[in-house]
Order: structure tokens, then C-alpha cells, then sequence
């Protein structure tokens, strides 16, 4: 295998194999880059609330079955890469009980793809679908 190239075979419901090349050597291992953090349980949404008392926090709601979500992930991606600002995902698929106690508690009802900047342990700004863009974001922290 030629270095920085990772192959992956993917198998699908046709008896055709499908081979993806990716050239990026991070694909697999992204451990020295800056990723979000995830908000699995009430717990991780409390703390992250709570976090936001000390500073601006962004919460992104994600679905893996979305692909106005994937675009946003990339998006917020950006963010977490800025290293700015605390970045945390929950993954609906993966935490619906974490994304339904969010959606009570900050009275913002559930969307996905969805992000929420909160501040003061309250939500100032939210947006969802093709709203959630990363300069739009950085715009609203500029004025936090």
C-alpha cells in the first residue's frame, strides 16, 4: 500500500464491491486533531451547561441519516478546529434522551441538524438546517 493511502472495501446490498481510496493519512487516526466533544448522557448535557456559566459553549445536534446534517458536521468541524470555543455533539441516533432533556430545557424545540450557543447556562442563539453555518456562529460570538 502506497503511504497516506488508507483503502476500505464497502459492501452493500448489489454484489458489487465498492473500494474507497483516501488519501488523507488522518482518516482513520485523528487523535492529535481537535474533535468535539460528545454529550452521551444527561450528565455530559449538565456539565456542558453548566460549562457555559464560564464562557460560550455551542451544542450540535448531528444525525448520522441526514445529509444536510453531514454538511453541518463539516461546518462545525471548522469550529472545533478554530479551538475557540467548547464544541460538544450529540449524536440523536446515538442520545435521544440527551437531545429531548436539551430541547426541554432550553425550551428550543428539536431539529437536526441544530446548534445552540449557550451562554449563562441559557441558550442566546440557535439555528438548524442549512441556517447552521460556522461564520455565522463566529459572527454571534463576536457580539457575545
Amino acid at each position: 500500500m502506497e503511504h497516506g493511502l488508507r483503502y476500505r472495501k464497502l459492501m452493500y446490498r448489489f454484489p458489487v464491491t465498492y473500494t474507497v481510496v483516501h488519501t488523507r493519512p488522518d482518516f482513520f487516526f485523528m487523535s492529535d486533531t481537535p474533535s468535539f466533544r460528545p454529550l452521551l448522557t444527561t450528565d455530559d448535557w449538565a456539565e456542558a451547561r453548566d460549562r457555559s456559566s464560564e464562557g460560550p459553549v455551542l451544542i450540535f445536534k448531528h444525525s448520522n441519516a441526514c445529509p444536510s446534517s453531514a454538511r453541518a458536521n463539516r461546518e462545525m468541524r471548522s469550529l472545533v478546529e478554530d479551538g475557540d470555543l467548547p464544541v460538544y455533539r450529540v449524536v440523536v441516533q446515538k442520545s435521544r434522551a440527551v437531545s429531548d432533556a436539551i430541547a426541554d430545557e432550553t425550551g428550543i424545540r428539536h431539529e437536526t441538524p441544530q446548534v445552540l450557543l449557550l451562554e449563562g447556562g441559557s441558550a442566546v442563539f440557535d439555528a438548524s438546517h442549512y441556517r447552521v453555518k460556522a461564520q455565522r456562529i463566529r459572527e454571534q460570538l463576536s457580539s457575545v
